[in-house]
């Protein structure tokens, strides 16, 4: 399954998934996590534990369940570098840097 994402380079988690998308994906719930937003309120969130395809491979990820959008965080970029087209509908790019 495959969805489009948003970057958020204030983010130091990994992934943060709609909740719908997480019942399609049946992962194991594993807890509630409590983090401080960029404006600096804190919020409680449910954490799951998952596979995703990353550069041709797979990659055990922790995810936070979100509401509206997937956003992927810094942890996950560590070891990339990322290019954007920075026009209307510009593609971004994610290339690996450093294998894991």
């Amino acid at each position: 399954m495959r969805c489009d994402a948003l970057i958020d380079t204030g983010f130091d988690g990994e992934l943060v998934l709609p909740s719908d998308l997480l019942d399609r994906l049946a992962w194991p719930h594993r807890g509630r996590r409590t983090a401080i937003l960029g404006d600096g309120s804190r919020t409680s969130f449910s954490t799951y534990r998952g596979n995703v395809m990353w550069h041709g491979g797979v990659r055990a990820v922790h995810v936070l369940e979100g509401v509206n959008d997937a956003i992927v965080g810094m942890r996950l970029l560590v070891g990339t570098r990322v290019t954007m087209e920075i026009v209307a509908d510009g593609a971004v790019f994610v290339d690996v840097l450093i294998q894991e």
